[in-house]
């Protein structure tokens, strides 16, 4: 029976130290794969540390870009709303210039029509005048 505890023990102690064996290997592995963890948690810390950064500068670009288009954006709109009322001066200045010549041409018109109506009524009074004279002077020649 001795002898079957010793065989048991020598056993336990064979598995004893195989599993210790595969502990420590596991452990190694593990603390390989905690290490590589750790390397790739600082470097993206590192990478998050830059893109933070780089978003800090971008926003403050932003914020100055910004303002200045902001700015133009402005002075574009208070240019548009000079030119639209330019615009509207611009029509009512022709509009008013085409009511002036309307009038004026209507004006000329009266002025001509009397001017013309006096004249043929001067060639007329002439006419009459002259064939008078004319038909005396015709009838004693004959």
């Amino acid at each position: 029976m001795e002898r079957q505890l010793n065989e048991i023990t020598e056993r336990n102690r064979e598995e004893e130290l195989r599993m210790r064996r595969d502990k420590g290997r596991v452990e190694s592995s593990l603390s390989a794969k905690i290490a590589q963890y750790d390397e790739d948690m600082e470097s993206r810390r590192n990478m998050l540390l830059d893109l933070q950064k780089s978003l800090d500068q971008e926003t403050v670009e932003y914020g100055l870009l910004k303002e200045y288009f902001d700015k133009v954006d402005a002075d574009l709109g208070r240019n548009s709303e000079e030119e639209d009322i330019l615009a509207a001066v611009a029509r009512r200045e022709a509009y008013g210039d085409g009511v002036l010549n309307r009038a004026a041409v209507t004006i000329q018109k009266i002025a001509r029509g009397r001017r013309a109506r006096a004249e043929v009524m001067k060639i007329k009074a002439k006419k009459a005048k002259g064939k008078k004279k004319g038909k005396k002077g015709k009838k004693g020649k004959k």
